[in-house]
């Protein structure tokens, strides 16, 4: 088995992608609740502040393997497919999220354990990007019928039909 076939996840029968995807989101996302129940009603406690520093670093952890993923699932639809364009801003989106997650983890080590102003609003635009991204990596998937795995297209026409 080649490496792409390994990354796009044939051995599975469906996309890798889209099943380690949720490391970084559900990371992130629980992260982002966790600074705002901290901002709006808890008292600030370390070992909170501690929870979602690991949790950010959990979804930094996740997006190294979901990243050549991802790719090994984009790079052979042909660009002028329109799922080629959606999975361009996809991409972006999530290049552009996972560098604020990466500046939010730097904020929380420096910050000795306080919830920062810079952390919560840095968490807030990383969590919506992170919406957005999914909403069109979902596009990719469902509505544009750009299944990753090569198989998953004829399994799910002949369930379907």
């Amino acid at each position: 088995m080649k490496p792409i076939e390994i990354l796009q996840g044939k051995w599975l029968g469906h996309s890798l992608h889209v099943a380690i995807v949720h490391i970084p989101v559900c990371g992130w996302l629980v992260a982002c609740i966790v600074d705002i129940a901290n901002w709006q009603y808890w008292t600030p406690a370390p070992y909170i502040n501690h929870l979602a520093l690991y949790l950010v670093a959990f979804g930094l952890l996740g997006a190294l393997v979901a990243i050549p993923s991802g790719l090994a699932d984009w790079l052979p639809i042909r660009k002028h497919k329109p799922t080629w364009k959606i999975g361009m801003y996809h991409i972006a989106i999530n290049v552009v999220a996972t560098a604020l997650w990466a500046y939010n983890l730097s904020l929380r080590l420096k910050s000795n354990d306080r919830l920062t102003t810079a952390i919560l609003l840095t968490s807030l635009a990383g969590s919506a990007l992170v919406f957005i991204s999914g909403y069109l990596g979902s596009l990719m998937v469902s509505e544009r019928d750009a299944a990753s795995a090569p198989n998953a297209k004829k399994e799910w026409r002949e369930i379907t039909h």
